[in-house]
């Protein structure tokens, strides 16, 4: 086998297992305190799901648009 092709062979096989190690790792439970927390946070932050909702609540726009993260919203008085 060719030198090029034995370090792309073993390119692939530390990929395969680090993505295999890292979906392992990401598996686990946090278990339920975790998930209620979550629970309670969707459920606060639902209406918030429209923009003018944030707004009417006094939300202003705290920074530009960044491509792929959306535009953050704050309000000054927390």
């Amino acid at each position: 086998m060719r030198p090029g092709k034995i370090v792309l062979l073993h390119l692939v096989v530390v990929l395969i297992f680090g993505l295999l190690g890292a979906s392992a790792a990401g598996a686990h439970s946090f278990g339920s305190d975790v998930n209620k927390h979550l629970a309670e946070v969707k459920q606060v932050t639902a209406k918030y799901h429209n923009v003018e909702n944030a707004i009417a609540d006094g939300y202003k726009e705290g920074s530009p648009c960044v491509p792929y993260m959306g535009i953050h919203y704050v309000k000054e008085s927390r």
